[in-house]
């Protein structure tokens, strides 16, 4: 699945069935290579944005995220910053790849396959870590 595909995604709670929040982005981490969180917006009248563990995610269906809404508010600025999704892909040497267009994880376990730009996929097992401003890979192996 790509990160583009839940984006958008409502989350449902798997006990009431609800609808409690709307996802707008993904965390990611090295060591090994997964999604972390996944950030979303409360549709109640706060708005709020959460971060939600991965393990608390129940299942992915074709519209819906379905988790537990029981993740500690996120501080606004930390949780856009960090997507990895629009930031510079840069190798560890400081050669630049391009802007992170997407990326490609697997929706069982939040493993990740690839990052994509325009015009590069880069293998998953590369990531190195991801910061405010940029994704850093290890030398690219092109897919």
């Amino acid at each position: 699945m790509l990160f583009s595909q839940m984006t958008g995604r409502i989350v449902v709670d798997p006990d009431t069935a609800e609808t409690t929040a709307k996802v707008t982005g993904v965390r990611i981490a090295p060591s090994p290579p997964h999604i972390t969180h996944i950030t979303a917006l409360t549709v109640d009248a706060d708005g709020r944005q959460r971060r939600l563990p991965w393990p608390d995610i129940h299942a992915i269906g074709p519209d819906a995220v379905i988790a537990k809404l029981t993740a500690v508010p996120a501080p606004p600025s930390t949780v856009v910053e960090t997507d990895p999704v629009g930031k510079v892909l840069l190798t560890e040497t400081g050669r630049q790849l391009g802007i992170v267009q997407d990326g490609e994880f697997d929706e069982a376990d939040g493993h990740l396959i690839r990052i994509l730009t325009a015009g590069t996929a880069v293998d998953g097992q590369e990531l190195l870590g991801a910061g405010h401003y940029a994704v850093v890979v290890a030398p690219v192996h092109h897919l």
